[in-house]
Formats: structure tokens, C-alpha cells, sequence
């Protein structure tokens, strides 16, 4: 069967855990089973492989939290398999079985955020073409609606993941700042840096990017609001004070300030 012909499913793993197609929607709310969730997220995160049963065994109870762990998995693999035919239809043919092994259907298509999300990255760093990596940098910083599998952060295997995908975000999010900004696109940089600042918010560096946005959009007031609140950030939650760059930009703000005043006297 070629896959164009196979169901087809979205899955998003930024932020909180969601897959569906057409027909209905499976996420940690309506799956009501936290080991459900983590069973089916594991599973289409290495969906390219077989995962025996000690595999997923160590994934779901790892300090031996089950009396008789084969047996659970069993029942869990039960459980989600009736779920996802009662939820997509194709009976019995989502979760591929054999020689003490699982794996999910490769005849299905899954459409998965982190694996876009990576393309795009790869498109803005190995492009020379300013519209092409402003293009792929956009929809990267769209894709990120959060830390990766945010609802399962204490699982071991999510964390280095989450981290590696977070660190990608930032750099995405500063090479795209900074092409805007040469383009004098402010507007943009300011939306940019303050979706950014919501999921990171000690990140000095795209603290930056927004006041120098602010100030070249003239919105003296808000960036001396914003300078304020971070330096009040930074010193609360790190115990630094702001960096040579920030008290820059800060300077410049308050000449700014100054000269708009002294001609308004003027007048």
C-alpha cells in the first residue's frame, strides 16, 4: 500500500501533546490515562523502529513501579489500541505486532511539528537567500508553541530532547531578530521576540532585540517599561545585572528621551 493512499495523522509535540486527522483527537485530556499519553508519545517519537516490549516496559515503569510488567504493558497496549480505532477507525491496524516487538504502522503518515520544525531550521541555515530563511525562520518560530512534550518534562528520555529543541528555538529566534532588524522590519522583530520572551524569559540577548525593535518603532515609553521590568527580572532570578549591551541600549533610549523632551520645550 503506498503511504499517499494510508491515514494520515498530525501530531503536535511542542507544548502540550496533541495527534488527529479528520476523524477525531487524542490528547492527555480526552485519553483521560497520563500512561496512555506517555505510551503513544514514545511511541511516535521512535516510530521509525521496533521497540520490544523491555524497551517500552523500562519507558513506562522505570524503578520497577509494576508487579507484573508485561502483563500491564499488555493491557496498555490493549487499551490504546482500542482507543485509536474508536478514534480513527482503521481497526486493529495502527499498532504492528511481531517477535515480542511493537511498532506503529510505517503505512501511516504522521505529520509531526518537530520534524517540520527541524526542516525549516535546516532551510534557514544552509540557504544564502534572505526571503527564503525568513520564510523557514517564521514558521519555525511558529511551530514552537512550547518546551517539548511539556506535559510529560519529568520522563528522562523528554528531557534531553526538550532541551535540544529549546536551544534550536533561541538561535532560531535570534538569527531571525537579527535579519529582520536589518530589513528594519521592527514590527515583526517585536512580535517575535515577544513570544519569545514568554516561553524564555531570561534570555537576555532577545530582551534586546525587542528594545532596540521598540525604540526604532518609537515606543520610548514601553521599552523604558520593558528595561526596567527585565533588569527587575534578571537580578530577582539570577542575581545579575544587566550587561554592557543592555545598559547601551538603555542610554541611547534616555537621549532619545531627553532630546524629544528638550524639543518639545522648545515648541
Amino acid at each position: 500500500m503506498e503511504k499517499k493512499n494510508c491515514s494520515e495523522l498530525t501530531v503536535r509535540m511542542f507544548g502540550k501533546f496533541q495527534t488527529e486527522n479528520e476523524k477525531g483527537i487524542l490528547n492527555k485530556e480526552n485519553m483521560r490515562s497520563e500512561m496512555l499519553t506517555r505510551l503513544l508519545a514514545y511511541m511516535i517519537s521512535h516510530r521509525e523502529k521496533d521497540m520490544t516490549a523491555q524497551e517500552l516496559i523500562d519507558v513506562l515503569w522505570p524503578e520497577d513501579q509494576s508487579d507484573n510488567p508485561s502483563g500491564a504493558l499488555k493491557n496498555l497496549m490493549y487499551r490504546l489500541r482500542k482507543l485509536m480505532n474508536n478514534t480513527w477507525g482503521e481497526s486493529g491496524k495502527y499498532i504492528v505486532t511481531g517477535r515480542g516487538a511493537y511498532q506503529l504502522n510505517p503505512e501511516f503518515v504522521f505529520h509531526v511539528d518537530i520534524e517540520e520544525f527541524e526542516e525549516c531550521c535546516r532551510q534557514v541555515f544552509n540557504s544564502e537567500d534572505p526571503a527564503v530563511q525568513q520564510e523557514n525562520g517564521k514558521r519555525a518560530v511558529e511551530l514552537y508553541q512550547g518546551m517539548f512534550l511539556s506535559e510529560l518534562s519529568s520522563e528522562y528520555w523528554v528531557v534531553s530532547i526538550a532541551t535540544y529543541y529549546h536551544s534550536i528555538y533561541l538561535t532560531m529566534v535570534k538569527r531571525l531578530a537579527a535579519l529582520l532588524e536589518k530589513e528594519k522590519k521592527f514590527t515583526d522583530v517585536e512580535e517575535i521576540c515577544g513570544k519569545a520572551i514568554q516561553i524564555e524569559p531570561l534570555d537576555e540577548e532577545i530582551h534586546c532585540f525587542l528594545l532596540r525593535a521598540m525604540i526604532a518603532d518609537n515606543k520610548q515609553q514601553l521599552a523604558a517599561s520593558h528595561y526596567k521590568e527585565t533588569v527587575k527580572l534578571l537580578y530577582d532570578s539570577l542575581g545579575v545585572r544587566p550587561s554592557g549591551e543592555m545598559e547601551n541600549i538603555y542610554e541611547e533610549l534616555q537621549k532619545i528621551q531627553h532630546d524629544h523632551e528638550s524639543n518639545i520645550d522648545i515648541i
